[in-house]
């Protein structure tokens, strides 16, 4: 992290390894291929529910902690806006595989890996650096960014999985990941070197836990006991 390089930039350096992973894992290369089981797809999107109502939280735990009141308006604006159409798309992708959201949610509860991500994510929040809580809870959306990037070059034969990767090339979602990575941007160069070492230790965490988060709806993990 040390280095002349956009921050942006040496902060995906952290997460690369990890992200290749993703794109390599048959979640992603089923949804890229359509070959991917319709029942497993909607079961993420369940888990995607529980852990975005914790995500929603920790930026409104950054919000609160800012000193920008441009800052304050971005995570409580923009992230709120992208988080309702992140929702809204949920609602939609289960109805067009003939489920009822309401009802799914209510025989469904969080999965271990659901809840790790989620307090990982809300403890850098509450109790770390506002920079180690800030790229903790960046490294989701940016992810996924780049996901739908890869997965829409490759397309999908499954309307329902295509219209999911195209959800994250919406205008308003790429606006706010944009809003984003220029946050990060500026308030790296604050940091000095332990600062940015701690963050990009948070980075790597959280791609991690997301590599975690599909592999565990790929599984359909639920608890043991």
């Amino acid at each position: 992290m040390t280095s002349n390089k956009p921050a942006t930039e040496a902060l995906w350096e952290t997460m690369q390894p990890t992200f290749e992973r993703i794109l390599e894992h048959p979640f992603l290369t089923g949804l890229a291929d359509g070959s991917l089981p319709r029942e497993t797809f909607a079961g993420y999107l369940i888990q995607d529910h529980f852990y975005l109502e914790e995500y929603g939280r920790c930026w409104a735990l950054l919000g609160a902690r800012s000193d920008s009141i441009e800052d304050l308006a971005t995570l409580t604006g923009k992230i709120g806006g992208s988080l309702a159409h992140e929702q809204a798309a949920q609602r939609e992708l289960l109805e067009a595989m003939g489920y009822r959201q309401e009802v799914v949610l209510a025989e469904a509860e969080a999965s271990p890996t659901c809840v790790g991500f989620g307090s990982f994510i809300k403890n850098a929040c509450a109790t770390r650096s506002w920079h180690d809580g800030f790229v903790s809870v960046l490294e989701c959306p940016w992810a996924y960014w780049e996901v739908g990037k890869v997965l829409n070059r490759r397309g999908s034969p499954d309307a329902v999985y295509q219209k999911w990767i195209e959800s994250y090339l919406a205008e308003e979602f790429e606006e706010a990941c944009e809003r984003l990575l220029a946050m990060w941007e500026r308030a790296a160069g604050d940091l000095g070197p332990l600062a940015l070492e701690s963050a990009a230790s948070h980075a790597r965490t959280a791609i991690r836990w997301d590599w975690m988060f599909w592999d565990a709806a790929y599984r359909s993990e639920r608890w043991p006991v």
